[in-house]
């Protein structure tokens, strides 16, 4: 019986996989640091005074905390690998616990946009009629209920499993992390509808409408004090997640070609292709990262009150070190001049 011997392509593995490490390294060490500071810096000015009037401190607040919670996350996992110490692959728990919070934690990002962009619609659409809207206990009530409802999304996750095989071209052992047919398929349905491409189309569509409106009846507002605030607010909202649905669009590409790989037995070279989804993986996950820590130049562009703030704390530590700098220049120069009398 002839065997086929399927030819790996050696060279574009090496190569696929060098540059994947190399973003890997390169990116996440300058983007998580700045990620975690300039979000734990947003989540310290929402806690202001100023932005207790609405909600919508409360919503940017969560949203930073969930954008250090994966910047963190993502950063020990994907780290590890650099140095020969894969944390996903160690065992069957590390396996099954590493892809179900890594794809909740993205998830429920997704969704608290979306609960973010409908507040804000609902607002314009019918101003100060529910006031479901302004109470902290049912707004976060609903965000736990979208919680449970990401975790039982994620739940194929929880029956993965390590396999380990050879590499035939290095004779060496490999760990991979996967599942059978069915956990494979549900997991990726899941991750498709709910992780993508459902959040991104509602998205999509209440911004197309949020302009609409917000152009349409923003002199009516804007003559108004009390929704003055909540209209800025609206341009802010649309600004930030418009961001991220341009940030999200690589990863929902990436999602339906892993899906298509894992579920598709025809395709023969795995190896080539997993170089491939690796290299892949990694450049959009970097733009993710880039929508966590460029959030704070859209509040600062768009958002007149984060940007006031901002700049009274930023400009009182500057007024400060400059007093400190010409309160020792004046020490020394009255020093210099004793001493110069004295002589």
């Amino acid at each position: 019986m002839n065997s086929t011997i399927i030819q790996e392509d050696t060279a574009y593995i090496g190569w696929a996989t060098k540059l994947a490490n190399s973003a890997l390294f390169y990116g996440f060490i300058i983007l998580s640091p700045m990620g975690v500071i300039l979000n734990i810096l947003q989540t310290i000015i929402f806690q202001m005074k100023r932005f207790k009037k609405t909600l919508m401190g409360f919503y940017f607040t969560i949203n930073c905390a969930t954008y250090v919670i994966i910047i963190i996350y993502m950063t020990v996992f994907n780290f590890s690998p650099l140095y020969k110490v894969n944390f996903t692959n160690v065992s069957d728990i590390s396996c099954k616990m590493y892809y179900f919070f890594m794809r909740s934690f993205h998830q429920i990002n997704s969704w608290v946009n979306v609960v973010i962009v409908a507040d804000r619609l609902l607002f314009i659409l019918y101003p100060n009629k529910f006031k479901f809207q302004k109470n902290k206990k049912i707004i976060s009530l609903i965000l736990f209920g979208l919680l449970i409802f990401t975790f039982a999304c994620n739940s194929p996750n929880l029956f993965f499993y390590l396999r380990l095989g050879i590499n035939p071209m290095t004779n060496s052992t490999t760990r991979s992390c996967t599942g059978d047919y069915s956990s494979l398929l549900s997991r990726g349905i899941m991750s498709i509808l709910f992780r993508t491409t459902i959040p991104f189309i509602i998205m999509l569509i209440m911004n197309i409408i949020l302009i609409y409106k917000v152009l349409k009846s923003k002199n009516k507002m804007r003559a108004d004090k009390n929704l003055s605030q909540d209209l800025k607010f609206s341009f802010t909202v649309i600004a930030t997640t418009f961001t991220f649905l341009i940030c999200l669009l690589p990863n929902v590409v990436y999602v339906f070609i892993s899906h298509i790989f894992q579920v598709d037995d025809s395709i023969k070279q795995r190896q080539t292709y997993t170089a491939y989804l690796f290299a892949l993986e990694i450049m959009t996950s970097l733009g993710y990262f880039v929508n966590y820590w460029l959030n704070i130049v859209v509040q600062i562009i768009f958002n007149n009150l984060f940007k006031n703030e901002f700049f009274r704390i930023f400009g009182s530590l500057f007024k400060k070190n400059i007093n400190q700098t010409s309160s020792m220049e004046n020490s020394s120069n009255i020093k210099n001049t004793k001493s110069s009398r004295k002589t």
